[in-house]
């Protein structure tokens, strides 16, 4: 039967016990016409016999031979994707079962929505809850948002397949690290339209070793690229303040960066 939802899932040296969370709260999903694209850049800690154990005829398994970047992972899995729809999820966090039941039914029930994302909870190594981030819901508040920061969580992402593929799918550029403000605001261009649920619908993993924290002077820097690619022409004053201290942040060490980041932007939970 072809699925309705295709939830995809790159991963690469993947610590076991948060893939296997992290399969759980896919296929454990309240909404069970999906498919699973784990595509896995070959790692020294290949993820076949993690995936296996799950006995779960909805998974599909992509083992690329290079390691790659994140976003030409995720254009692989787009181009498998049989599902009419498309879920973006990391390796490492879980969603709540009834997240694609929840994102289909806002999709399926307004079709001037393509991308809907939603609120989500903050967990650290063993699944702690830590804080939470909350994000602009309408597609007014997510365009106002968007010249300053990105206003959409990526790891809950469910958007209409057509509409990233007609537009390129995910920028596949050496320094791109942001894919996914970037795809956001190429889209934006574009005329698509936004959506965030309130709700909390997935917990997102902050440890030592996670790529959200280690890759911080590398956000910073694609993130003000973008804006100045995308959003140059509608910056106010509000926005051109906000690009004064990123640029700022960039010469501080990482560690007091991430300090500030959960300071500034996460609420308690």
């Amino acid at each position: 039967m072809k699925p309705l939802v295709s939830v995809i899932m790159p991963i690469w040296n993947a610590e076991p016990r948060h893939l296997e969370a992290a399969l759980a709260s896919v296929l454990g999903q309240t909404h069970t016409k999906l498919e699973l694209l784990v595509v896995e850049d070959r790692s020294e800690r290949p993820a076949a016999d993690v995936l296996r154990a799950c006995g779960d005829e909805r998974v599909r398994h992509v083992v690329q031979d290079e390691k790659s970047s994140m976003a030409a992972a995720r254009n692989r899995g787009l181009a498998l994707a049989r599902g009419t729809f498309v879920a973006m999820h990391d390796g490492d966090d879980v969603s709540d079962a009834r997240r694609i039941e929840e994102q289909l039914r806002l999709l399926e029930s307004r079709p001037d929505v393509d991308i809907v994302g939603t609120s989500i909870h903050i967990v650290d190594e063993v699944g702690r809850r830590t804080g939470a981030r909350a994000y602009p819901q309408t597609h007014e508040a997510i365009l106002e948002a968007l010249p300053r920061f990105n206003p959409i969580a990526h790891p809950t992402v469910m958007f209409r397949k057509d509409v990233v593929e007609s537009a390129g799918g995910y920028d596949e550029s050496a320094a791109r690290v942001c894919e996914d403000y970037e795809l956001w605001s190429r889209l934006a261009h574009r005329g698509a339209r936004f959506f965030n649920l309130e709700e909390r619908l997935l917990e997102y993993r902050l440890h030592a070793s996670a790529s959200k924290r280690t890759r911080l002077r590398a956000t910073l820097a694609d993130t003000l690229a973008i804006k100045d690619r995308y959003w140059r022409e509608a910056r106010t004053l509000r926005d051109r303040a906000r690009i004064g201290v990123e640029r700022g942040l960039l010469h501080l060490p990482p560690r007091f960066v991430y300090w500030l980041f959960r300071k500034t932007q996460l609420q308690p939970w």
